[in-house]
């Protein structure tokens, strides 16, 4: 008999991977608090007003999801009609911010919808289609390099994604950020050298593409390869950014002091990276490298050492989706990438990333969990009722 959540056993999960993501959970909600604090755009000394409180409730909810996805036995989902079922799902998510009434637009971009409370649909489906992917490549391991049976299907769904984000909902960033996923989940699925090469040709064509058919992306890049041609208007934030980044010096400035208004932009969402780094120096920076390098590393051994294909897959796939998030949100600041919008996970502003973050990371826990090639993961081990035995808590 098969359960929804799986019952404890002696299986405990990586400890220093449980370890980071609390971590960098506990971190990053300093961050944005102190963020929100600085900004001083509580008039009325309100901190717990202006997207604070929903904020905090969002971990909340986060917090219950990781517990949820690091029990949940996701062979259910994978059975009978269910894939076929999230793929519909897929397709609705994406076209779901265009349906009248529940669809939002906000700065021309149709990323949101409103159902009871807002929430950014395409985040979902940083879980939903490594799912998927990983399902079907699971199910076609001895077609994954025939044309019309394994690269086809798996392109096809690459491709309508990328147009549901890019052109629907006016979200390349995300676009991207799943297309390169899912490129590298392929990868590691065993494809054929000539399709990787293939399909990565096709997917850097397609990102021109749409960068080239929209003037406010052309716009971006201008001001990616030349920040300093105009500081006070169209590379005003990317300036103020990294002036942030270089005002911080070795121990910076501390969390919480507060600072004159805009000296951060965006300091709670597209550039809270920015405000990291002024307030805690090189050494909080370090820090955070540091704490990310072990997530990833963890994260990425624990999924490499899963017997089954598609927990392998999987876990690769919401792996790279949280490091390549991280880089990419990193990356604009330090002025290596375009202002993107991408979210720094468990820092930045935004109740359905926060939320959809925490999921992933209880997924990685769960995978970190189950029986591996050669016996069990050797690493300390911690569980999640954390009642206290020998060799760790369960």
């Amino acid at each position: 008999m098969a359960y929804a959540i799986e019952k404890s056993s002696k299986q405990l999960a990586d400890f220093f991977l449980v370890i980071s993501i609390l971590l960098f959970a506990g971190i990053g909600f300093v961050t944005y608090y102190s963020a929100s604090n600085a900004t001083q755009i509580f008039p009325n000394g309100n901190i717990f007003a202006d997207g604070v409180s929903r904020q905090i409730t969002c971990e909340f909810i986060g917090i219950f999801l990781f517990f949820l996805t690091s029990r949940f036995n996701w062979e259910i989902l994978r059975r009978s009609w269910m894939p076929v079922v999230i793929l519909l799902f897929i397709v609705l998510l994406g076209f779901l911010p265009k349906i009248p009434v529940i669809g939002n637009t906000i700065n021309g971009a149709s990323r949101w919808a409103t159902i009871g409370f807002r929430f950014q649909p395409s985040e979902f489906l940083k879980i939903l289609l490594p799912f998927y992917f990983a399902h079907l490549a699971d199910k076609k391991q001895e077609r994954i390099n025939n044309f019309f049976d394994g690269l086809l299907p798996l392109g096809a769904l690459i491709v309508v994604v990328l147009f549901c984000l890019a052109f629907v909902q006016s979200d390349l960033s995300t676009a991207v950020l799943i297309g390169v996923n899912l490129f590298l989940m392929y990868i590691f699925a065993g494809g054929k050298r000539s399709y990787i090469i293939s399909a990565g040709i096709a997917l850097v064509i397609i990102g021109i593409l749409f960068i080239i058919n929209d003037a406010e992306r052309v716009e971006r890049v201008k001001i990616f390869l030349d920040s300093s041609k105009d500081t006070q208007d169209s590379g005003y934030q990317i300036n103020q950014a990294q002036q942030a980044v270089r005002t911080g010096s070795f121990w910076g400035t501390g969390l919480g002091q507060r600072i004159e208004e805009g000296a951060v932009p965006e300091s709670r969402s597209d550039f809270i990276f920015s405000y990291y780094a002024k307030r805690c120096g090189f050494v909080g920076v370090f820090f955070f490298f540091v704490l990310f390098g072990i997530f990833a590393f963890r994260a990425y051994v624990n999924a490499l050492r899963a017997g089954e294909t598609f927990r392998r897959l999987f876990g690769i796939g919401i792996t790279t989706m949280i490091v390549t998030q991280v880089i990419m949100s990193v990356a604009v600041t330090a002025g290596a990438l375009p202002v993107t919008g991408i979210t720094l996970p468990f820092f930045s502003a935004g109740g359905t990333s926060l939320i959809v973050t925490f999921a992933e990371a209880g997924i990685l826990v769960n995978i970190s969990r189950i029986p591996h090639k050669n016996g069990f993961p050797d690493h300390g081990g911690i569980g999640l009722n954390f009642s206290v035995r020998e060799g760790g808590w369960s």
